[in-house]
C-alpha cells in the first residue's frame, strides 16, 4: 500500500467505526480518507450518534484526512453533516445506484 500511496493512490478506511476498522489502522496505513459508517449517520438525532459522528470528523481534520458521512438518505441528515463541518457526503438522498450510461445520461 506504501508503494502505491508514493506513486499518488489514496485510500480510504471504509465503514469506520464498526467492525474490523480500527483507530490503530490510521496510524499503520497511509490512508486519506475515512468513511464515516452509515450506522452512525442514521442516530445523528440521537445525543450519543451525534457526538461519535463529530469525534470521527474532528479526529480526521487534525489527522489531515478527509471524512465522508456515508449513507445520506434526508435532507436532515445533510444538514446536520454540513453544520459538522464534514466536506464530504454521500447516499441515497443524492442518487441511487444507475448503470454507467445513465451517469453519462447527468453530465450531458
Amino acid at each position: 500500500m506504501e508503494k502505491l500511496h508514493q506513486i499518488g493512490f489514496e485510500s480510504s478506511v471504509d465503514d469506520f467505526g464498526i467492525g474490523v476498522s480500527s483507530l490503530s489502522y490510521l496510524n499503520q496505513l497511509p490512508v486519506s480518507e475515512i468513511k464515516i459508517d452509515r450506522s452512525f449517520v442514521n442516530k445523528l438525532n440521537e445525543n450519543k450518534g451525534s457526538t461519535i459522528v463529530q469525534t470521527i470528523i474532528q479526529l480526521a481534520k487534525n489527522m489531515g484526512l478527509n471524512t465522508v458521512a456515508e449513507g445520506i438518505e434526508t435532507e436532515e441528515q445533510l444538514k446536520l453533516i454540513r453544520e459538522m463541518a464534514c466536506p464530504t457526503a454521500q447516499g441515497f438522498y443524492f442518487y441511487k445506484p444507475m448503470p454507467i450510461e445513465q451517469v453519462d445520461e447527468l453530465i450531458n
